[in-house]
């Protein structure tokens, strides 16, 4: 009975621990980039701002760099390696529901074993730089724990990480993704613009 109650609690604590480490996502309308001597702001759009429940879409996200030229993390989100931001959904209520691009249940090191000094892309400045992509589907989140999305309006905005930014770590020894991510981090560095779409 003693070690169910200690174990009871060790397994209460660790769950209390990983939830509270997860940091709380808040619903804010845009945020340029500075960092430093870093500056620069992204752009979000998206091919179609009403789309059925179950359908697809595409968005397009660019990047400007109005300070002075400088290498950028992954800024063509190359999915088969780490990517440099999320794709957050907001709720009618601008209640953060999760990351549309999650990456945490695809074999990302399966398909790509390590990093390469082509990951990090040179911008100039006044330079800009942007990728469209997809399908995404408009139905849930594919991050646990997954939510099914219903019929209303959601806002769609790209929070980029601090390791869009941070140094080249693909050396010559040119590191495995797994000890790539051990360094990347995914703290927030700044925020595209808004969009708002409707799934009916």
């Amino acid at each position: 009975m003693r070690w169910f109650a200690i174990t009871t609690f060790l397994v209460l604590s660790c769950g209390f621990v990983f939830a509270q480490a997860k940091p709380e996502v808040k619903y804010i309308e845009s945020q340029p980039l500075k960092l430093g001597s870093y500056r620069g702001y992204a752009r979000l759009s998206v091919n179609k701002t009403t789309v059925k429940l179950g359908g697809q879409f595409n968005i397009d996200i660019r990047f400007v760099n109005n300070s002075s030229g400088d290498y950028f993390y992954n800024p063509f989100f190359n999915r088969v390696i780490p990517l440099p931001a999320q794709l957050a959904i907001f709720d009618k209520d601008k209640k953060y529901l999760g990351d549309l691009i999650d990456q945490s249940g695809s074999p990302v090191t399966a398909r790509r074993a390590a990093m390469s000094t082509n990951d990090w892309v040179f911008i100039p400045s006044g330079g800009y730089l942007g990728v469209t992509f997809g399908p995404i589907q408009a139905g849930n989140t594919p991050a646990f724990p997954r939510q099914t999305l219903k019929a209303g309006d959601y806002y769609l905005q790209m929070i980029f990480y601090k390791g869009f930014v941070e140094a080249n770590r693909a050396n010559a020894e040119k590191p495995s993704i797994n000890v790539f991510l051990k360094g990347f981090s995914r703290k927030e560095l700044f925020r595209s613009n808004v969009v708002k779409i409707r799934i009916k």
